[in-house]
Formats: structure tokens, C-alpha cells, sequence
């Protein structure tokens, strides 16, 4: 259906699915151990780790197989983990969606509904956890119109025949997430 938008349209909805269920279960346990270890380990654990992976990437390392129901849920659960713990639920997810063969448009699709659902749990979570600051909700609340702006204008940008391009953004943008989860910023 043409009216739908295209993240559903072009998204394999199932995938993110399973991706989402994992992340549910694991961003509870990721958001209770944030309180009892010190942020900097998790920052440079998160960096070191997502910087390896794009090193593999830039390399050429590409996954082969087919991901199984069982891989889609345990990925999720790595990032609703890794969202909880530290903010950041989209660096296992992406960097395997990167390293698959998948063509960009569903790439593309599949990060937006799969942070967009991330984004609803996390809400959903501190909520339940006792730990939503309205203060944060309303700032995120005004930031809102900027976001959905910026994702407009990629959506109209994002040229599903420029493969190479869409890959060195995406190469670009995990590079400056692992270079901005550095705690030597002082944020």
C-alpha cells in the first residue's frame, strides 16, 4: 500500500519484530545494572566494541548466513541490553544489518522501525522502573519537530540505487556514535 510509510513498506516487519521482543526482555536487566556499575566502563566497553565491529566492516567483513528467528532475538535482546545499560540500543543491530547483503532501502527501514520501537519500550521501561524524568520527556518532546524535519529530508535524500554512499554515511555515523560514547568529553 502506497499511503503506508515507507519504513513499512520497505521494512521486513518480522525481523524487527523478533528484534524488538529481544529488547524488551533484555532492557529491564540493562537499565537495573546501570545503577551499580560506573558509566565510564560502559562507555569505553560500548566505543571499543562498536569501533572493533566497524573496523571489520570498513575491512570487509560481511556475514554469510541467514540469521534464524533465535539470531533476530538474541540480537535484539544485545541491544535492549546495551540500550539500557547505556542509551545506545542500535549498534549490534545496525552494524549486522551493514554486514549483511540486504539491499539499502530495507537497511534503512529496518533501523528506523527497530529504533522507533526501541524508543517506545525504553519510555515504557522507565516508566515501570520509576525512573522517567518528565524534564527529559518534555525536552525530547521539543525536539520532536527538528527529529521528524531530519527525517524527512533523508527520506527524500536516501537514494536506494546509491549503495556505496549509503554505506560510508553509515560507516560515518557508527564512527562518530563509538567516537561520542568516549567518556573523555566530560558530558
Amino acid at each position: 500500500n502506497s499511503n503506508r510509510p515507507t519504513s513499512l513498506r520497505e521494512g521486513a516487519r518480522s525481523e524487527v519484530g523478533r528484534l524488538l521482543f529481544g529488547a524488551a526482555l533484555a532492557l529491564p536487566p540493562g537499565l537495573l545494572l546501570v545503577g551499580y556499575v560506573a558509566p565510564e566502563v560502559f562507555s569505553w566497553g560500548v566505543s571499543f566494541t562498536v569501533a572493533a565491529l566497524l573496523f571489520l566492516l570498513m575491512l570487509g567483513w560481511r556475514y554469510q548466513g541467514k540469521i534464524t528467528a533465535r539470531g533476530l532475538f538474541g540480537l535484539g535482546g544485545l541491544g535492549g541490553f546495551l540500550g539500557g545499560v547505556s542509551g545506545m540500543p542500535g549498534p549490534p543491530v545496525i552494524l549486522f544489518y551493514m554486514a549483511g547483503g540486504k539491499r539499502a532501502a530495507v537497511i534503512r527501514a529496518n533501523f528506523l522501525l527497530y529504533l522507533l520501537g526501541v524508543d517506545v519500550l525504553m519510555v515504557a521501561a522507565l516508566m515501570l522502573a520509576g525512573q522517567f524524568d518528565l524534564t527529559a520527556a518534555v525536552i525530547g518532546m521539543l525536539l520532536v519537530l527538528p527529529y521528524m524535519g531530519a527525517n524527512v529530508l533523508g527520506a527524500r535524500a536516501f537514494n536506494p540505487e546509491a549503495e556505496g554512499m549509503f554505506r560510508a554515511v553509515g560507516y560515518a555515523v557508527i564512527a562518530a556514535s563509538a567516537l561520542l560514547g568516549l567518556p573523555v568529553w566530560g558530558i
